[in-house]
């Protein structure tokens, strides 16, 4: 491939490089007797004296966007093998012509490139389990190796247009046994929250039958101290066994003024729902007629 990129040129007049026509789509190097003089532009050139190619040496370098695909086998943390297939587009940066047509001289660059991809993809990957490999996209992974490969290209006189992560090769049983582990994580996970759910309504629940008794209880407890606030007796005759006749006279009272008040029960309505305040005001009745109600 580096051959493929880079050529001997022969100069436009036969049998001698003194006149060199460059296309559009290539950079000249001139060497004097094997030393670099000049990087020619496209066109026609007069580059000096040369008898049958002995003075003058030509190299050219292809100026248009090259592409190299490689591939990447890479064992992810919890031992799966993965495939990692890669393609590079590249292109000879104008400013750096030179570097590029003798770092290509001197060494195989692109099979370096190829090296560096590697590296840096299992760098990346290694350290991962198979299910973050393949959570963390193709888009994501191409940016994280593209940075790195665009500086160690400069170097050789080569800009990276764009590195791209093609696909992630998987063996077909272990994508399979992934996605079975992913549903039953995330059935596990529904369970959960529905339990949470649960366990809050119930909760709510409680707490609101516990307000709604507390508020009972206030009602009741306003009934009776209405009741001992309209009892009226004489200071001469107060005693205790009075004020319990008393309060008992007037609980007897009001349960059959609000019984007389209350409208027939349907056969729809619960005996109990109905007299269940009536209840609880006799019942606390009972605890002053003891004389163990607190008002």
């Amino acid at each position: 491939r580096c051959y493929a990129m880079l050529r001997l040129e022969q100069g436009f007049l036969p049998g001698s490089n003194c006149l060199v026509s460059v296309p559009q789509e290539k950079y000249y190097a001139v060497e004097w007797f094997g030393t670099f003089r000049r990087l020619l532009t496209p066109g026609l050139s007069c580059v000096g004296l040369d008898v049958c190619g002995a003075c003058i040496t030509l190299r050219s370098i292809t100026a248009g966007l090259e592409r190299t695909d490689c591939s990447t086998i890479v064992q992810s943390r919890d031992g799966e093998l993965v495939t990692v297939k890669v393609t590079v587009t590249y292109v000879v940066a104008s400013q750096l012509a030179k570097e590029a047509i003798y770092s290509l001289v001197r060494q195989d660059v692109l099979s370096q490139m190829e090296r560096f991809v590697d590296n840096e993809l299992r760098t990346r990957l290694q350290p991962l389990d198979l299910e973050d490999i393949l959570a963390s996209g193709l888009e994501q992974l191409s940016d994280t190796v593209r940075a790195p490969l665009s500086e160690y290209m400069q170097a050789y006189g080569f800009l990276v247009q764009s590195l791209v992560l093609t696909e992630i090769e998987v063996a077909p049983e272990v994508l399979e046994a992934l996605r079975e582990q992913v549903r039953q994580r995330r059935h596990r996970e529904e369970a959960i929250i529905a339990a949470g759910t649960a366990r809050e309504q119930r909760l709510l629940a409680a707490q609101e039958e516990a307000t709604a008794a507390i508020e009972h209880g206030h009602d009741i407890a306003r009934q009776c101290a209405d009741m001992i606030k309209d009892i009226d007796l004489p200071s001469e005759t107060a005693s205790h066994d009075k004020f319990l006749e008393a309060f008992g006279a007037m609980h007897h009272s009001r349960v059959a003024k609000d019984t007389g008040a209350m409208p027939m029960p349907s056969q729809d309505d619960d005996p109990e729902t109905a007299t269940s305040d009536a209840c609880d005001v006799r019942h606390a009745s009972s605890q002053v007629n003891t004389g163990s109600y607190t008002a």
